[in-house]
């Protein structure tokens, strides 16, 4: 049954995308109705380089069965990706599940994933104010 969209509960769903060729299958989550998300599946593997949808292109579309495994209610955007993690992580080391990175990472995951960029980054906007102050005699 579909939730009313006039609640004020705001609703996400888990899915999994699988096939009826090979035991390939892909986790996913959505706040869109599984059947519209299938279909945006479709749309976006025209145009799309992802592992996913590169395999169910391959073997074709009508072959790709969507699943909804969890229905819940969230109040952020993180909530959701959070979710969907939980089953990524379950699978991601089978070599049948096409998800190839965790959907969510912490601040502090990804500050250490990319420390060196942003020290990087952070040497060029001070080389940046540094080079300012001299062009304008600013002390």
């Amino acid at each position: 049954m579909r939730p009313d969209p006039y609640l004020s509960d705001s609703i996400a769903y888990i899915y999994k995308l699988y096939n009826t060729i090979d035991d390939i299958f892909y986790y996913g989550s959505t706040t869109s109705y599984i059947d519209v998300r299938l279909k945006q599946h479709i749309h976006d593997s025209k145009k799309s380089n992802r592992k996913d949808h590169l395999h169910f292109n391959k073997i074709g579309w009508e072959n790709v069965k969507i699943v909804c495994i969890e229905e819940f209610v969230y109040d952020y955007y993180s909530d959701i990706l959070k979710k969907e993690n939980q089953y990524i992580q379950q699978y991601i080391s089978n070599p049948s599940c096409l998800n190839m990175i965790h959907s969510y990472s912490s601040p502090k995951t990804k500050y250490e994933k990319y420390r060196e960029k942003y020290l990087k980054r952070k040497d060029e906007s001070y080389r940046i104010l540094l080079l300012n102050a001299i062009r304008y005699n600013i002390k």
